[in-house]
């Protein structure tokens, strides 16, 4: 009976180590951090985001002042600025979706692009880098198509720069 017990203690840290590696396969990864910088995750609340750190989806960096931190997936990663709140809305092999709500962030895509949204405005950049900082978008390198800031995608060449918090609102304010 104490050899059937030890095998199912094994085979369920096993499933457990399985579980574990393959949550932390769909999320992003906390690679240097300092200052203060809090990630509230969906079932632990806050906590600090320390070095190696998953952050899945669902999952919230808020960087405080004089604070900064660098997460990544894959060969993907993002520098978050001080005072930034920034929401993970979905991490896979095809795609990392982010919500900046507050200040700014930079990210260096390789295989798996980013996609920022950013007050009714989705930035997508493939293969390069872009930072969007206080609203404004700078293109570095790669390529980027912006949507939801009107009717048709906006596609930006390296140096490109975008106000995003320019544009029209709606009919009655111009």
């Amino acid at each position: 009976m104490s050899a059937q017990r030890a095998w199912i203690r094994v085979a369920t840290w096993l499933l457990a180590v399985g579980a574990a590696a393959a949550l932390h396969a769909q999320a992003l990864e906390v690679q240097e951090s300092s200052g203060t910088v809090e990630a509230f995750l969906p079932d632990l609340g806050w906590r600090q985001a320390v070095v190696g750190r998953p952050l899945p989806a669902d999952s919230v960096l808020t960087s405080w002042v004089g604070s900064k931190a660098r997460v990544g997936f894959a060969d993907s990663t993002c520098t978050v600025d001080a005072l930034t709140d920034v929401r993970v809305q979905a991490v896979s092999d095809q795609l990392v979706r982010l919500s900046l709500l507050a200040g700014g962030i930079t990210v260096q895509t390789g295989a798996v692009p980013y996609e920022i949204e950013f007050r009714g405005v989705t930035v997508r950049v493939e293969g390069g880098e872009a930072s969007l900082s206080d609203g404004v978008l700078t293109l570095r390198s790669g390529t980027s198509v912006v949507t939801g800031a009107g009717g048709t995608p906006l596609p930006l060449k390296p140096g490109a720069v975008l106000d995003l918090l320019s544009r029209n609102e709606g009919p009655v304010f111009r």
